[in-house]
């Protein structure tokens, strides 16, 4: 949808941290799965979410984007990836920096994992080894991060037999001060990161093995001034087991983007983007073309405030789709905004509409329309807690076969999490989340809840301090 579409997808959470693999940072607000699991956050963000924040500190996310956003150019507050480098440590081996971690969690939940929405109980141990490096390729820099999940104890051969594999690879290359050449990979196979194949979480239960390659390459052009130039294309490609209840589906994007630097800490953008997904046997309704323009504001937008804003309009035509979800034309936008009151305390509000892929019955999409707040503070005794609440709905537009109506399902939750340093190098943090599905179609209410415990150890970036 949107070039600055940063939550679509990601964005009703109702955990505490970021999604299971940082792309080139982690993004702060993910997407649960519904599934008897917590979403993977990372260690180095959930170290960083207990630690007080300082004012202004800016966080970059890239994403692999949802229909009709430019894919791979998604960020939050900052362009500049490289600020903080020099606050970070790590093992060195030459050039290349090395950021080992473990993480190890005990999870206790409920929620639906098998052929219908009724939640399962199940509790289970986790073990999160991840290793990030990072190392100078002439002028520019090339990143990599693998994270490998193994969960044993759980009741369910599903979940104790998957091992999840989430990696990343991105370079960012200068070409003589006036062009810039980015490029990033992305590979997921699991069973439980459900946000991975359908953002909008029409995906919840009947889940199976899946597999996601995202591949995107950009130019940047600085012909000097306040102003650049941005191309770029993406192929986004999804796989998923036969018995699952989603299908198998790609995502062709290209874009272009013209930038102007408002001032130092702020920057405009106007864009366009086009997406293609290609007609597929399984699923011959899915077969859409989507065009988009959209604004966008990323930066400093008010004092103490910064975030990323973002509107514009789309056309999506679906020509095997049934009447009334053949064509989606209106307003698409994604916002997330955190306000800093002190260096440990802050507000964040996120918002996104969006459009997903869907597999029920003979829609091409949802709609997506999701709000959602997080207030962190600082507590006594080097404690730092998290509180959140959000409102996610998913409209369908053709009329469902057992009500006569097209489909709605509307999603209520909240998230509570405490957490505490131990030392720079290690962290103890628990969480608490419940969320509520209620659909206008009775066989999809779900409830889902998950207690966490859990344990970081390893080389992470540490906020910097003022």
């Amino acid at each position: 949808m949107l070039v600055a579409n940063v939550i679509a997808g990601y964005l009703l959470t109702f955990a505490m941290a970021a999604p299971p693999m940082p792309r080139e940072a982690p993004t702060p607000i993910p997407t649960p799965s519904p599934s008897p699991t917590p979403p993977a956050p990372s260690v180095e963000d959930l170290y960083r979410s207990i630690l007080p924040r300082p004012i202004g500190e800016s966080e970059v996310v890239t994403t692999a984007a949802p229909i009709g956003q430019a894919p791979g150019t998604a960020s939050a507050t900052n362009d500049d990836r490289t600020r903080d480098e020099g606050r970070r440590d790590g093992l060195y081996l030459g050039r290349v920096r090395l950021t080992p971690a473990l993480h190890a969690l005990y999870v206790r939940a409920e929620g639906a994992l098998f052929d219908t929405a009724a939640p399962v109980k199940d509790s289970y141990y986790e073990v999160r080894p991840q290793i990030g490096a990072e190392a100078p390729v002439s002028t520019g820099s090339i990143r990599g991060a693998y994270q490998a999940h193994i969960r044993r104890g759980s009741s369910f051969e599903l979940v104790d037999s998957t091992v999840t594999h989430l990696a990343d690879l991105s370079l960012d290359l200068p070409l003589g001060g006036v062009a810039e050449i980015t490029g990033s990979e992305h590979f997921a196979r699991g069973v439980l990161e459900t946000a991975e194949v359908d953002p909008g979480r029409e995906y919840f239960f009947g889940l199976g093995r899946f597999t996601r390659h995202v591949h995107s390459l950009g130019l940047r052009l600085r012909p000097g001034g306040r102003a650049d130039a941005t191309v770029g294309g993406s192929l986004d490609v999804v796989r998923v087991d036969d018995r699952s209840a989603f299908f198998d589906h790609e995502q062709q994007a290209v874009y272009a983007q013209l930038g102007y630097e408002v001032r130092p800490d702020l920057r405009a953008a106007l864009a366009y983007s086009y997406t293609r997904i290609p007609f597929t046997v399984a699923r011959p309704e899915a077969e859409s073309r989507l065009h988009a323009v959209f604004g966008e504001l990323r930066g400093e937008v008010l004092p103490l405030t910064t975030g990323s804003l973002s509107i514009g309009y789309s056309s999506q035509t679906s020509p095997n789709a049934a009447s009334g979800g053949n064509r989606y034309t209106g307003l698409t936008a994604a916002g997330r905004l955190e306000k800093s009151f002190t260096p440990s305390s802050s507000l964040t509000l996120a918002g996104t509409r969006a459009t997903h892929v869907s597999n029920f019955e003979q829609n091409a999409f949802y709609v997506t329309s999701a709000v959602e707040a997080i207030l962190r503070a600082a507590l006594p005794w080097s404690l730092a807690a998290e509180a959140g609440a959000g409102y996610h709905r998913n409209d369908y537009r053709t009329v469902a076969t057992s009500i006569g109506a097209p489909r709605r399902d509307a999603i209520r939750g909240f998230t509570l999490g405490l957490g505490r340093p131990i030392t720079r190098h290690a962290f103890v943090r628990a969480d608490y989340r419940r969320d509520r599905r209620d659909s206008n179609i009775d066989v999809f209410d779900s409830r889902s809840n998950a207690l966490t415990v859990q344990l970081g150890i390893g080389m992470f970036a540490v906020p910097p301090t003022r």
